[in-house]
């Protein structure tokens, strides 16, 4: 019986924690499930993933973009990492002696969930999206700042698993 009413009271204030979300501010609603399409935010998060990635890649290494990745964040990683003097090989395929990077992104209530993974590493971190300074009021044209909601996870990758 004491089990069954600690169940109840436990669903009481689970649910109510449902409805007391206040609706996400118009800069989310407007970018809710384009963020990761946008060429400004993903350069933002990319340039700063970027600046971690380099900490783990060999010197001077040549790297390869795979197909099939995700245009704006692969056009983003690309660019970032030629600013930090990368050569990138061709991304249709992957080129003898490359590494090969791969993206991936995901955007679930607003926050962005982006990886970076190389045959040894796997870079993860989640950015929220705020209002940038100033972009208050109706026809705001300034793009959301991107901002860490998490610590930057490095995953080692044992040898001879998929990353």
């Amino acid at each position: 019986m004491r089990k069954t009413a600690a169940f109840l009271v436990m669903l009481q204030v689970l649910g109510g924690c449902q409805g007391t979300h206040a609706p996400a501010p118009a800069y989310r609603r407007n970018e809710e499930n384009r963020a990761l399409e946008d060429p400004a935010i993903a350069a933002s998060i990319m340039a700063e993933l970027a600046g971690d990635l380099v900490t783990i890649l060999p010197e001077g290494a040549r790297l390869s973009l795979v197909a099939d990745q995700p245009k704006v964040l692969s056009d983003a990683l690309r660019q970032a990492l030629v600013e930090h003097g990368h050569e990138i090989a061709g991304s249709q395929t992957a080129v003898q002696g490359a590494i090969p990077l791969q993206t991936w992104g995901a955007q679930i209530d607003g926050e962005l969930l982006i990886r970076i993974s190389t045959p040894s590493h796997r870079l993860a971190r989640v950015y929220r999206l705020a209002a940038p300074p100033g972009n208050e009021g109706p026809g705001a044209a300034r793009p959301p700042a991107v901002i860490p909601a998490g610590p930057l996870l490095v995953e080692t990758i044992p040898q001879g698993a998929r990353s």
